[in-house]
């Protein structure tokens, strides 16, 4: 029901976080989008968790990741084009922390991004 009730207001919510996450390593979005769709994926994804329903963490945990990453990037970065940059790696240190996994964390956006360039930013953000 939470998670209805979210969904009415903020349709990106459904799911497991994948269109969102993709959204935001390949769009120009706002601020203010990206940060409701964090906060509310959150609260939809503690509800659904929370109450024993059938679904995982993992996938909506990328989303609020890389939204977390880029977010950074947005408020505190002051040089541009670099919000992929920042998605990504703060999609492995989300995955990380809420797995335990720092290993699997960086192999995993690595994986996704193919960018050798963020080897060593993942391995410090995840480690």
């Amino acid at each position: 029901m939470v998670v209805g009730l979210i969904s009415i207001k903020v349709p990106e919510v459904w799911g497991n976080g994948h269109q969102v996450a993709e959204l935001i390593l390949s769009s120009e979005l706002t601020k203010n989008f990206v940060l409701l769709v964090l906060v509310m994926k959150l609260l939809a994804t503690a509800a659904s968790f929370g109450s024993g329903t059938v679904g995982g963490i993992f996938t909506p945990t990328l989303m609020m990741g890389a939204s977390m990453g880029w977010l950074y990037s947005q408020y505190f970065d002051m040089q541009g084009g670099t919000e992929i940059a920042y998605a990504a790696v703060g999609m492995g240190a989300l995955l990380s922390a809420t797995t335990l996994a720092p290993f699997m964390a960086i192999v995993m956006v690595f994986e996704l991004t193919l960018d050798t360039n963020l080897i060593f930013p993942l391995g410090i953000a995840c480690l």
